[in-house]
């Protein structure tokens, strides 16, 4: 951001406002103008039958004096409107291209020092409203983050447990195969021991009656 100088007389012009810097010129212009008028008046004896008479050194010295003041307040208000005019330009040229740091850097009681106020208020209360949203944008994005770590850690719970009920169900299903093939062997086991209780019933009968036959 470029620099302004405020000088001394910068100052002063900076606490007088901007129509009393228009108006002092032509003020003091028509004072100059009004002793000047009296001074050939008075030269020429106009005035002497009002009983009105100045000396006209002192006329001459006041007309100087008015035109001093003419030229100091005319380039005084010109070199104190002029840069601080370039200035706040300047600085709103550097905002506009990004640059939010910028300030106009000065305030006074003119219309040029209420505008720099103003911006550079302006500014502050942006930069610290920005301020604000970086760091909300911080916390968002940090608790974002949490939410998906979280997010992770629950799926590896539910793929754990996913496999665990995997496992859970072919351990039950191979517990019911065996009860089956268990079963089945019972049902083996019973039907070879109906055929050998009905073997060692036949056999009874047989006995029975080769004793029958042999007692009689």
């Amino acid at each position: 951001m470029s620099q302004v100088k405020i000088g001394v007389l910068d100052r002063i012009f900076m606490h007088i406002s901007m129509p009393a810097k228009m108006w002092l010129p032509g003020i003091c212009g028509v004072v100059s103008n009004l002793l000047f008028t009296i001074a050939l008046l008075t030269q020429y004896g106009a005035l002497s039958s009002l009983g009105f008479s100045l000396s006209v050194e002192l006329i001459l010295m006041f007309s100087v004096t008015s035109i001093a003041v003419i030229i100091f307040f005319s380039l005084g208000a010109y070199k104190n409107t002029i840069p601080l005019l370039h200035h706040i330009v300047t600085t709103m040229q550097s905002i506009k291209e990004g640059s939010l740091h910028s300030r106009v850097g000065f305030s006074g009681s003119d219309e040029f020092g209420r505008i720099g106020s103003a911006i550079d208020g302006t500014m502050e209360k942006l930069e610290r409203l920005l301020t604000r949203v970086e760091q909300s944008s911080g916390s968002l994005k940090k608790c974002s983050v949490q939410t998906e770590q979280t997010s992770i850690e629950i799926e590896r719970n539910i793929e754990h447990q996913s496999k665990q009920l995997s496992m859970t169900s072919t351990d039950i299903e191979n517990v019911q195969v065996s009860i089956s093939q268990t079963a089945s062997e019972a049902l083996k086991t019973l039907k070879v021991g109906e055929e050998v209780m009905s073997t060692l019933t036949k056999s009874r009968k047989v006995t029975h009656s080769s004793i029958r036959i042999l007692v009689d």
